[in-house]
């Protein structure tokens, strides 16, 4: 058995979707293992996007991963330190959550192809306010200036923050929204809550750090 074939077995294999989605998470884990050893998180953290690794396990098609290293961080985020313990244990420096949720919001605001839907922001979305992880809403305004969706000495109170939130949520058909997301869903039924409503109300009961 292979190293791959034996970390697949943590996973329920019932169905083909069931199936790639463990080899991505292996895939992911695999890759991360790689840049341990070459000492990268010693200076360095991930996030997701960019360089395209491909890893190739036995009778599978090629597993495309992304990873984006960002040279040019904007300021005013903390990092910690998350033991993974696949394929060995090892440590990996991420972002903490409340700076993960600003990075998130910052995409579902001012995602470039504002045309088109993500659903996985809303889902994401979704999840940080399920489980009261407040957002670092100082990271999210440099994370804003740096992109130009915030003027350089201008300020943003946790009120125009959720102002702003609420227009977004507003604009956006969520039919569009349950569509994109369902694949990555196991049980849509989930989804049937899903509305402008939901997600005002969502807005709302978000927590903000500032």
């Amino acid at each position: 058995m292979t190293l791959i074939e034996q970390m697949l077995t943590r996973f329920p294999l019932v169905t083909q979707d069931d199936r790639l989605q463990a080899l991505r998470q292996t895939a992911q884990e695999i890759a991360l293992a790689g840049l341990d050893r070459a000492s990268f998180f010693e200076s360095a953290f991930l996030k997701p996007n960019a360089h395209v690794l491909d890893i190739l396990p036995r009778h599978t098609a090629p597993i495309r991963i992304k990873l984006e290293v960002d040279t040019d961080p904007p300021a005013g985020f903390r990092t910690e330190a998350r033991l993974l313990l696949h394929p060995y244990s090892f440590h990996v420096r991420c972002y903490t959550l409340p700076d993960l949720f600003a990075g998130k919001m910052h995409a579902f605001l001012y995602r470039s192809w504002q045309s088109r839907v993500k659903g996985r922001d809303w889902f994401d979305f979704e999840w940080y306010v399920r489980n009261r992880h407040p957002m670092n809403l100082s990271h999210f305004v440099e994370r804003a200036r740096q992109s130009g969706h915030v003027g350089s000495d201008e300020g943003l109170t946790p009120e125009r923050f959720k102002d702003r939130l609420r227009q977004r949520i507003r604009q956006v058909d969520l039919q569009a929204v349950r569509e994109d997301v369902k694949r990555f869903v196991p049980d849509t039924r989930s989804l049937e809550v899903w509305s402008t409503p939901y997600f005002l109300e969502l807005a709302d009961r978000m927590m903000l750090d500032v």
